[in-house]
């Protein structure tokens, strides 16, 4: 992802809520399919014109015009959930941890309580040999709480 600078790497909340619809649907998206599939209390209209813009200045996506469809954009995600992710979660371990995995794995271990069972079943899941991921299997879930979708519960990377 090229940008100009640091802040324009981090996506804001409604920029984020924005591009998971985008990578959900996973093709071009006009700005009303974008605004249909936004969770109520929906934004103006206009709001919406607005973060899209700012999407496209920052380098996440781009647009054109189909053909016999007059003035109205598509968008495609340039920047791919799982980069985004990656990125973000390398900025986090930089800003707040030094750069230092361990204090980053520390903190979190920490700050949810997690027992020491959970840490040594998570060390032996860690070494078992990885299985397929759903979409390696062509089984991708369509459960929003899953850890591929980025919901709740699981990690954010599709």
């Amino acid at each position: 992802m090229k940008t100009t600078n640091r802040r324009e790497s981090i996506l804001s909340k409604t920029e984020y809520d924005i591009m998971s619809i985008i990578w959900d649907i996973n093709h071009s998206v006009s700005a009303r399919e974008i605004y249909d599939q936004l969770p109520e209390p929906k934004p103006a209209y206009t709001t919406l014109a607005n973060e899209m813009r700012m999407l496209f200045e920052k380098g996440f996506v781009d647009h054109f015009k189909k053909d016999g469809e007059g003035k109205t954009h598509h968008f495609v995600a340039k920047v791919g959930r799982a980069e985004y992710v990656r990125k973000a979660m390398h900025d986090v371990k930089r800003t707040f941890f030094g750069g230092s995995l361990r204090s980053m794995l520390s903190y979190f271990i920490r700050e949810e309580e997690i027992s020491e069972e959970e840490l040594i079943n998570f060390l032996h899941e860690m070494e078992a040999p990885s299985q397929p991921s759903p979409e390696e299997e062509g089984q991708v879930s369509t459960n929003k709480n899953t850890p591929s979708s980025g919901g709740v519960g699981g990690g954010l990377i599709n």
